[in-house]
């Protein structure tokens, strides 16, 4: 760790990173692989690069991705989507179906 806090150089460069698109649409994950000089973007269960952000409980399960946009019909009081961060003004905000 260096004298701030953080990573020292070699660290950086050594290890893996990941990093996290949340999307108001889509996300996706992604994970440095310094080895091989690029980003690998992580799939699904489903084998897409990209899931959709939405998220819906029911009384026996949490839905995420395409699973919780399938349902969204049956279940809206319980279904989120379009999640937008504002990180400068520090609000967040639902859109609720």
């Amino acid at each position: 760790m260096s004298e701030n806090g953080g990573p020292t150089e070699k660290e950086v460069e050594d290890g893996p990173a990941v990093g996290i698109d949340l999307g108001t649409t889509y996300s996706c994950v992604g994970v440095w692989q310094p080895q091989h000089d690029r980003v690998e973007i992580i799939t699904n269960d489903l084998g897409n690069r990209t899931t959709p952000s939405w998220v819906a409980f029911t009384d026996g399960e949490r839905l995420v991705g395409e699973s919780a946009q399938n349902k969204a019909a049956f279940n809206p009081s319980n279904t989120i989507f379009g999640i937008c961060l504002f990180s400068s003004l520090n609000f967040l905000f639902f859109f609720w179906l």
